[in-house]
């Protein structure tokens, strides 16, 4: 179809304006206008002006470009894919043109199925809103996808999608087939979605899976997880950039990224510029595993205050896990507006039962407001009886630049504990790295040092600092394990592509811990070069042979 209009002014029950039904069908539009006469017309149930199904080896196959628009109505009472939805294999390629003002349940503009394919590669996906209605309770505002479904975008934006639950522009649900399903991002952006939860994007349950290796994703709107809320799902970035909405107090939590469960892989790319009303507000992560392998966490901006809450630009608690091997954590803020006189780290807060491990890159610039403050870069809180949260330092750099006068406990690194028991500790070891404090050691009331509280008195007992090169640069002396008593070998452990080799000791009086012996390997990289099409812009895809990561770059 070219050059014209299509419009449906009756009813069907999938796919209001055209329904491709059966494997190997085409269907082509070029500069063509869709959509439905009314808010009475189009399909009453899934894909609301098109709908395609097809069999998973026979693909039914949609291409869009030009200035096409498929216009989905506003009736909001089917059940998926306002303007389009796709079942089985089929697939559709936006080449061009616009997709918009789509309004369902589940799915505002698109609903993808089994093992639907939906490729962005140029036009726009705009205004799609998804609500709440007898059989669908509104998640994914322009894009929902679920099963094997994929979204792949190399250019082109997903915009201003709403969802009165989850996922104002993309909802994420996968099944089935472990860790190939779910949205890829190589270009482009998804910006400006507003949800209760993943302003922009919610993906949830293994193995659903989000792959950002370019583009952007930004200025989302949620309660919690501005940007992305995870739930039990897995986040890898290659390149991308999330840049939180700036000045908005709507996140509670997780300006840029709420995390329940999830799984998050920092390769390269940038999370910043979240801001939140309570702590975390670049990342918020409760049982969540961070790995930090490159890339940058900066200018989180959190208005927290007190003992419990911090954390400018990284927030964790429950049984997370956080290494960090490379890049950078900086300029994080706390207390933001100063109203309280408490905030605690700048950059970074863990609680509960976390565990952090630091073997490279840098935490640096942590800013906090009020007095008293706790800990510039990084605070270990255990707050609760049963609590056991530590941070091991083998590598990589703590610094900070000089903090105001009237900022007191502005440390570098902090380890808090409640209570006067061994329960509630928050511990720190340094076993190496480079902890540096570039203002005036003497200036002012802002201190420089490490420090240790437990049971509301200051005492040494849950840091411990195992080289001598540190020595008066925490405030306490201690002697626990500084003899060398520690070195009770257990086991060495072989350095992989991402993760450095190390050999494990144990000490009965400070844990386990590890000391980096090897760097990491780094991957065994394949690259094959994939042509151009006269659908798809051409890119490169590397794997390693050694781990079996896999990742595309886009030209």
């Amino acid at each position: 179809l070219k050059n014209g209009t299509v419009q449906a002014t009756g009813v069907s029950a999938n796919g209001g304006v055209v329904a491709v039904d059966g494997g190997g069908c085409e269907l082509h539009l070029e500069d063509v206008t869709m959509s439905v006469a009314d808010d009475k017309g189009g399909a009453t149930s899934d894909g609301g002006v098109l709908y395609a199904f097809s069999p998973a080896d026979q693909p039914a196959i949609i291409t869009v470009k030009g200035n096409s628009v498929i216009n989905g109505s506003a009736a909001g009472t089917r059940r998926f894919g306002g303007a389009v939805a796709l079942a089985g294999g089929s697939q559709m390629y936006l080449l061009g043109g616009t997709v918009q003002n789509g309004k369902a349940g589940c799915g505002g503009n698109f609903y993808l199925s089994e093992t639907a394919r939906l490729y962005i590669a140029g036009g726009t996906v705009a205004g799609g809103e998804a609500v709440d209605n007898s059989q669908v309770a509104g998640e994914g505002g322009n894009i929902a996808l679920c099963a094997q479904a994929q979204v792949h975008q190399f250019s082109g934006m997903v915009t201003g999608g709403t969802a009165t639950k989850n996922g104002g522009n993309l909802f994420v649900l996968c099944y089935g087939e472990s860790g190939t399903s779910g949205y890829y991002q190589y270009g482009g952006a998804v910006e400006t979605g507003a949800a209760d939860c993943g302003g922009n994007i919610y993906a949830m349950e293994t193995p659903s899976l989000v792959r950002l290796d370019g583009g952007e994703v930004r200025q989302g709107k949620a309660r919690q997880g501005g940007n992305l809320y995870l739930q039990d799902a897995v986040l890898e970035m290659r390149g991308a950039v999330l840049t939180g909405l700036q000045e908005d107090d709507t996140a509670m939590n997780g300006g840029n990224i709420y995390s329940k469960a999830g799984k998050i892989y920092l390769y390269d790319g940038q999370i910043t510029k979240g801001w939140s009303k309570d702590s975390g507000a670049n990342i918020y992560g409760i049982d969540t595993t961070l790995m930090m392998y490159g890339g940058s966490i900066t200018y989180g901006s959190s208005d927290a205050s007190g003992t419990t809450a911090g954390g400018g630009n990284v927030f964790l608690n429950g049984a997370s896990v956080f290494d960090i091997y490379a890049g950078e954590i900086a300029n994080g803020e706390c207390n933001r507006s100063g109203t309280a006189n408490n905030s605690s780290a700048g950059n970074v807060m863990i609680m509960d039962t976390t565990r952090m491990q630091m073997f490279g890159g840098v935490i640096r610039d942590g800013i906090l407001k009020g007095n008293p403050c706790r800990c510039g870069n990084i605070m270990i809180s255990g707050m609760n009886k049963g609590d056991n949260t530590y941070f091991h330092m083998y590598g990589g750099t703590l610094e900070n630049e000089a903090l105001p006068a009237s900022t007191s406990r502005g440390h570098i690194l902090g380890a808090y504990s409640n209570t006067a028991s061994t329960d509630g500790q928050g511990v720190a070891r340094i076993f190496d790295g480079d902890i540096n404090y570039k203002g005036d050691k003497n200036g002012g009331a802002a201190q420089f040092t490490l420090w240790a509280r437990r049971g509301y008195e200051e005492n040494p007992w849950n840091v411990y600092v195992f080289q001598t090169k540190y020595k008066g640069l925490y405030q306490h002396a201690n002697t626990s394990c500084e003899d060398g008593s520690h070195n009770n070998k257990v086991e060495d452990v072989a350095a992989t592509c991402t993760t450095p080799g190390c050999t494990k000791y144990h000490c009965n009086s400070c844990g386990d811990w590890y000391k980096v012996t090897a760097p990491a390997a780094g991957h065994t990289e394949t690259a094959t070069a994939v042509a151009a099409t006269a659908l798809l812009p051409g890119y490169t895809e590397h794997s390693c042979s050694a781990c079996s990561a896999k990742w595309i770059t886009a030209e």
